[in-house]
């Protein structure tokens, strides 16, 4: 494979499989091909090798229950020469590879994958024994790697909806953590991100756009809210979704502030 180049995989938006300046990402249209279903599961599942009878039972292969050895066999030739797109579909030493009836991710490739990355920074930003500082600098880093929800563009599945949970947990649990450490540390430096990060995330999540606006608000940051909040009503044009005008944003501080709390 020649010079060994870094190979990162993102699981968090749009899946993609890159190595160095090489990158191959879904298609955005059309039905979603079984090669790639099969290319997406074992990249979600990269740290344990997966049987033949789990990838029958996790991506339905229709009208094949009766070959479905060969089957296998067809979509992995087609997800390898999906990955031969970046130079890691050989089966020896590529990124995805089968050995008595098993599949794994080739481990010593030391891939980077965007979702372990997030779950290690979120064990920092969230570890009270750390200084304030570095927990913001690991929670911005966390939230920047969300393009988007868990594998957004994958037609529905058990194991994706089980993992989209849980990265949208993740990402609303930094979110709260996000303005803390920003007081905290008295940096806001990092609002720009974190509003950019939410409007990829959640464009329609009026409870986070709530909690974003009420926290720019009460940082004082009227000019910022004032622009998330048009960014936001745009995003929302095209939908049965509002926020509440932008004046009782401003009446709930006051609010606070008179019942003695934060502004």
């Amino acid at each position: 494979m020649g010079e060994k180049q870094t190979v990162r995989i993102s699981l968090l938006g749009t899946f993609s499989v890159s190595r160095g300046s090489l990158c191959v990402g879904e298609p955005m249209a059309g039905r979603e091909s079984q090669s790639w279903k099969l290319l997406k599961y074992m990249c979600a599942n990269y740290s344990r090798t997966v049987d033949v009878e789990e990838l029958t039972r996790e991506l339905i292969f229709a009208g094949s229950e009766n070959n479905i050895d060969n089957t296998l066999r067809v979509r992995l030739r087609r997800a390898r020469a999906i990955l031969d797109r970046v130079g890691l579909g050989d089966k020896r030493n590529g990124l995805l590879l089968y050995g008595n009836g098993k599949y794994w991710i080739n481990g010593d490739l030391e891939p980077v994958i965007d979702a372990r990355e997030a779950d290690g920074l979120y064990r920092r930003a969230a570890d009270s024994t750390l200084g304030a500082e570095e927990r913001l600098s690991a929670c911005l880093r966390a939230i920047g790697l969300f393009g988007g929800r868990y594998l957004q563009y994958s037609e529905k599945s058990a194991y994706a909806e089980l993992l989209r949970e849980k990265y949208d947990a993740m990402f609303r649990a930094l979110l709260r953590l996000v303005f803390e450490l920003m007081r905290l540390s008295d940096d806001w430096s990092g609002v720009p991100r974190v509003c950019e990060s939410v409007m990829r995330v959640f464009p329609d999540g009026l409870d986070v756009h709530d909690h974003v606006l009420c926290a720019l608000i009460g940082a004082h940051m009227t000019a910022e809210a004032v622009t998330y909040y048009t960014n936001v009503a745009v995003a929302l044009a095209n939908t049965d979704l509002r926020l509440p005008d932008f004046g009782s944003y401003l009446e709930r501080r006051r609010a606070r502030i008179n019942m003695g709390g934060q502004a």
